[in-house]
């Protein structure tokens, strides 16, 4: 009876994924945490790891629960806010560092991530 009564389109659609699938999307998370300082793209990721890109995002987001994108941006500004703090290069060389070619779009996606400036953050 009380299996009757219980909603089942409330509950959420879990995937699995393959062995093999998972081990690559490893390889691209630990690529990505080493090099976000250079430009990696989706389409690189999928050429590299030998990947279909709409393979590598569903996985991705399936095993870290965010996307590539996001992840990426995640591992610059945590390394922006170690250089900000730790050392006394200017906002530009950081944002450089960091994998942004632009101050203008490195500060404002700083901005977005935590809510302050990069300066401001420097000062806190």
């Amino acid at each position: 009876l009380l299996l009757s009564v219980i909603s089942t389109t409330n509950h959420e659609k879990r995937s699995s994924y393959r062995k093999q699938q998972v081990d690559i999307v490893k390889a691209v998370n630990e690529h990505i945490s080493t090099q976000f300082m250079k430009r990696i793209t989706i389409d690189s990721l999928s050429e590299q790891f030998d990947i279909p890109t709409s393979t590598l995002k569903r996985c991705f987001k399936g095993v870290y629960g965010t996307t590539i994108h996001h992840y990426l941006k995640e591992c610059r500004i945590n390394a922006a806010k170690r250089l900000l703090q730790e050392s006394d290069r200017s906002i530009l060389e950081i944002a450089n560092a960091v994998g942004y070619e632009n101050g203008s779009k490195f500060t404002s996606a700083f901005k977005e991530a935590t809510g302050i400036t990069p300066s401001a953050y420097r000062k806190v």
